[in-house]
């Protein structure tokens, strides 16, 4: 199983007042652990397993998966808008 956790919104909370700059630590997780960066792709399956898996139907989770993919789908709108 995979699951997908908002690493940025974690950190961001986890270091809030502290001189830690969020963006860094990105580069960090992308380029030194090779963490990469989540896609649509990535929160369509997760919810589809936790269809399948009564047991991993946390409903306020599954709220957060659809809520985070509607911000996604509207930032590579806004990026695909942007290109053309």
């Amino acid at each position: 199983m995979m699951s997908y956790k908002p690493l940025k919104a974690l950190y961001k909370k986890a270091f809030q007042g502290s001189a830690v700059d969020i963006d860094e630590l990105g580069h960090f997780f992308q380029k030194t652990i090779g963490v990469e960066n989540i896609r649509h792709s990535h929160l369509i399956k997760e919810l589809q397993l936790r269809k399948k898996n009564e047991h991993l139907a946390d409903p306020q989770f599954i709220i957060d998966l659809y809520r985070f993919l509607h911000e996604l789908i509207n930032i590579e709108d806004d990026f695909a808008n942007y290109v053309r």
